[in-house]
């Protein structure tokens, strides 16, 4: 049994997590450069869901890391949260244990609950 986890997010709220994140849903394709950090070898490990932006964003890196890592096709997508075609019924479907979302979509995820939707 792993021990709670507090961390300070950017909006400066602190998150706890009774346990190490195990399902992860990505708000930017592009925060998988993050998780290629973290885990190298294997970054999609712990990725249930993403927003589709990164294959057309960086559409030479996408290719990379599909050619990497296949998994990556499979990997379910979403819309954006400042547009308002998150689908928040498909997230919550995929049991997320933590939803990563950038600052600038702080505004829109208050103003349509989905904190709460998802919690």
């Amino acid at each position: 049994m792993a021990d709670a986890i507090t961390v300070t997010d950017v909006a400066g709220r602190e998150i706890t997590l009774d346990a190490p994140a195990e399902r992860v849903i990505l708000g930017e394709e592009r925060q998988i450069y993050l998780l290629g950090l973290l885990e190298p070898e294997a970054p999609f490990a712990h990725v249930v869901g993403w927003r589709e932006d990164f294959s057309q964003a960086d559409p030479d890196n996408y290719a990379r890391y599909a050619e990497r890592f296949p998994e990556i096709e499979a990997i379910p997508t979403f819309g954006g949260f400042k547009d308002g075609t998150f689908d928040v019924e498909q997230a919550a479907s995929l049991n997320p244990d933590v939803v990563l979302m950038n600052i600038e979509a702080k505004a829109a995820t208050e103003d349509a609950a989905y904190d709460d939707k998802l919690a």
